[in-house]
């Protein structure tokens, strides 16, 4: 992810595939921006804050990095019908 999806935008998205093996079909994962926006910024904010092993300040760069949690994974899983009813 980038510096840019640590903002909320009221109609977008993020879809989060996971390919399986042939015989079973991906599973997908469905994010509001404002459930990965302010994470993602604010993990970020976090890690910089941090010293690298050696002792040197963190650089600051656009990538980000959004890990889900087993139940955040469990909770969005093929939740199609949420992006419907917020709409």
């Amino acid at each position: 992810m980038s510096k840019k999806n640590g903002q909320e935008n009221k109609g977008l998205w993020h879809l989060f595939v996971h390919v399986n093996s042939e015989e079973k079909s991906p599973d997908f994962y469905i994010f509001h921006s404002s459930e990965i926006g302010n994470r993602i910024a604010g993990e970020h904010t976090a890690w910089l804050s941090q010293p690298k092993k050696n002792g040197e300040p963190r650089k600051d760069t656009n990538m980000r990095q959004f890990i889900p949690t087993a139940e955040e994974l469990e909770k969005h899983k093929c939740n199609w019908e949420k992006m419907f009813e917020e709409a």
